[in-house]
């Protein structure tokens, strides 16, 4: 894996009403560790992705939305 790699996950958000305690958003496969048919960016451990990328993308994904948390509540 290269270092090059942006490991950042790409979060989309929606814009659309709704009460203040649901919150929603929708992962890109613009970055991270996978490659080949995974690329880029996969958290799903069904698929068949080397598992480590998986758990790396997972892991990515928690610190993205804790720092979503902090930054925006």
């Amino acid at each position: 894996m290269s270092d090059a790699i942006n490991l950042r996950p790409t979060l989309l958000v929606p814009d659309w009403p709704a009460p203040s305690n649901v919150r929603a958003f929708v992962t890109t496969r613009e970055s991270g560790p996978s490659q080949g048919d995974f690329a880029a960016f996969n958290p799903a451990s069904h698929v068949g992705d080397n598992a480590d990328h998986v758990a790396l993308c997972r892991r990515l994904l928690q610190r993205s939305l804790a720092m979503s948390a902090l930054c925006y509540g």
